[in-house]
């Protein structure tokens, strides 16, 4: 199960650069870069399970669980800020 979540991590990480490679908004830059790093570091943690006690599996997950939020909240104020 955790290679095919990584598998479905990596496509949203394909997603996410096709889509904002180009994008010269600091501000967009940074959530992108914090969702990019996210996605690496879970995709690094899925596929390297069986590498990994299961005590920092679990750690590392439930540190993402809660970076999650605020992560998503950030991208929210962002797309509902005026345009400059």
């Amino acid at each position: 199960m955790d290679l095919k979540l990584a598998k479905v991590f990596e496509r949203m990480m394909v997603r996410l650069n096709q889509n904002f490679d180009d994008d010269f908004d600091a501000a967009r830059n940074v959530q992108v870069n914090t969702i990019r790093a996210c996605l690496t570091g879970l995709i690094f943690l899925l596929e390297s399970s069986e590498h990994t006690s299961p005590e920092d599996r679990r750690t590392e997950i439930q540190r993402y669980k809660e970076l999650a939020p605020k992560v998503l909240l950030d991208c929210a104020k962002l797309l509902h800020s005026p345009k400059p």
